[in-house]
């Protein structure tokens, strides 16, 4: 997955530009760093993974900043659908959705591309991906770093416009 360099307008009052291309590999692992505010979690949310969601070759799984969101959603379907599993924390939920992508996987093989914005549950993805997915492309947003990564840096230019960067 490529996102070319650019200025993307992800809300009606604020833009990042990317400055080079941002080539997300699979295997690879990727950090994004940058002050609260700088435009990680609408990269991730606005330009990033719709353009994951477009294509049917992959397989998608996104963690949000506030999971508890998704919480009914995923208790409907871990409960709906079988293996049938009871959700009762955010931590059922992680672990559903991660041992859901390993048997889809496992039924057809595909690339996996997993994106987690600031996860309480971060450790356990990145367990999770090492021990039984490697080959996933893991994009996280997070204040330190959990795992050695790539860094992708968010500077705020003003309180309209951050500016996307390698190191």
């Amino acid at each position: 997955m490529r996102i070319e360099p650019g200025r993307y307008d992800v809300w009606p009052d604020f833009s990042l530009q990317v400055n080079t291309p941002l080539e997300f590999l699979a295997g690879s692992r990727y950090h994004l760093q940058g002050p609260n505010g700088s435009g990680k979690s609408s990269f991730l949310t606005r330009v990033l993974l719709p353009r994951l969601r477009s294509r049917t070759d992959i397989y998608v799984l996104y963690f949000e900043q506030q999971m508890r969101y998704q919480l009914p959603a995923i208790k409907a379907y871990a409960s709906l659908l079988p293996p049938h599993r009871l959700i009762e924390k955010e931590a059922d939920a992680v672990r559903y959705l991660l041992d859901d992508l390993l048997a889809s996987v496992k039924q057809e093989s595909r690339p996996v591309y997993v994106l987690m914005d600031e996860s309480p549950q971060a450790l356990v993805i990145r367990d999770f991906l090492s021990d039984k997915l490697p080959s996933a492309c893991l994009v996280l947003s997070a204040h330190t770093e959990l795992v050695p990564a790539r860094p992708i840096l968010f500077t705020p230019l003003s309180s309209i416009l951050s500016e996307v960067s390698l190191p």
